[in-house]
């Protein structure tokens, strides 16, 4: 849901194209340089007891809390979240 929201059709060369907006960088991009970013981040496994959370956070039907960013931009922001932990 939260990649077709982002979804644009765009007419390049007489072919109908769908290109994608990342929400940090603002670039158009095919799908295949595009992925889904929790906005709250789901976390990591490290015992049995963090599961609860992470399914709960990591299978949101909420959009809102999903952004669809560059494969660029979501190895930073994962890059920055780890480095906060």
């Amino acid at each position: 849901m939260a990649l077709k929201a982002a979804s644009v059709k765009c007419n390049i060369g007489g072919r109908v194209k769908t290109l994608y907006k990342c929400s940090k960088c603002k670039r158009m991009l095919v799908r295949q340089s595009m992925e889904v970013n929790h906005i709250v981040p789901v976390g990591s496994l490290k015992s049995y007891a963090d599961l609860p959370g992470f399914c709960e956070r990591l299978f949101v039907e909420d959009i809102s809390l999903l952004e669809v960013v560059c494969k660029e931009c979501h190895s930073a922001i994962t890059s920055e979240q780890r480095k906060k932990v």
